[in-house]
């Protein structure tokens, strides 16, 4: 195992050769905590899409729901109440 710990070491360290033969390269830190943060916030949208998404499916099903069972005691004709619960 110790071929492919040395074969993953010389393909990290080459873009660095490539780039500087002379210096190694390392990021500084503050693109490193801007990267960070640009994760956070990208995960904090899907996050937050994904929660919105998931309530809109949990309301539209209450609402199917209600008119489905309003419809047997509502002297109303179906289609009313089916636009009440779809609006």
């Amino acid at each position: 195992m110790e071929w492919l710990n040395g074969s993953w070491r010389g393909l990290r360290r080459a873009p660095q050769t490539i780039i500087a033969p002379g210096r190694p390269v390392k990021p500084p830190a503050a693109a490193c905590r801007r990267q960070w943060g640009a994760t956070a916030f990208s995960f904090g949208l899907v996050l937050s899409i994904g929660l919105l998404l998931l309530a809109s499916l949990l309301l539209s099903a209450a609402l199917a729901a209600w008119g489905h069972w309003a419809s047997g005691w509502l002297p109303l004709p179906t289609w009313v109440v089916r636009c009440v619960a779809c609006a």
